[in-house]
């Protein structure tokens, strides 16, 4: 069986306009997460937690496609409910786990030396009770990666035989292969200029 593949790079809400109903297999997008990261204008968007934006990827998919969502470990779960909210059904989450991320908690008593609002015989003595503790914001471990399918239509056998597609060939460990495949294209975009 040969496949063609065709990767599109581009801002996903004007492409997905020009695309035809049931015509892609895979979709795999990691859209701004919504986390406020440094107040930029970027990461609040609100296109991961709007069921309209996933509805728009649903279309374009294939009976049985599958749309692979990255996301960040504090807001997934908002975007999987607005994912389901747009009709695909949440096959499973994949964790891509990694060490290189930094903590994001403070220091609480950097945090009480900062107050304006205590006086120095007040900070000294919450200072050195609140020593060594942090706010709760842990170090970064994991990215995960939402697998949605858009429903089948007839069932799986009727599904591979009228759209080519709906399920994957885990023995072949292409699996394996297409996790490669998704870390490959975030880094390639990462390594990419960024246009806002």
């Amino acid at each position: 069986m040969s496949f063609t593949y065709e990767i599109k790079n581009n801002d996903c809400l004007k492409e997905i306009e020009k695309m035809k109903e049931n015509s892609v297999d895979i979709i795999i997008t990691d859209p701004p997460y919504e986390i406020n990261y440094s107040v930029e204008k970027w990461d609040n968007t609100g296109l991961l937690l709007q069921s309209e934006t996933h509805k728009k990827f649903l279309k374009v998919l294939k009976p049985g496609g599958v749309m692979l969502m990255f996301g960040h470990s504090r807001m997934f779960h908002r975007g999987a409910v607005a994912i389901e909210d747009a009709g695909f059904v949440l096959r499973d989450t994949v964790l891509w786990m990694y060490s290189n991320g930094f903590p994001k908690s403070q220091d609480i008593s950097g945090l009480i030396v900062k107050n304006k609002h205590l006086d120095i015989q007040k900070k000294t003595l919450l200072q050195n009770q609140w020593q060594g503790w942090k706010t709760i914001r842990f170090k970064p471990a994991f990215e995960p990666i939402i697998v949605a399918q858009k429903p089948l239509q007839g069932g799986y056998v009727f599904n591979i035989l009228n759209w080519n597609g709906g399920a994957m060939n885990i023995e072949k460990q292409e699996l394996k292969v297409l996790i490669v495949l998704i870390v490959f294209l975030v880094m390639s975009l990462l390594m990419s200029p960024m246009k806002y």
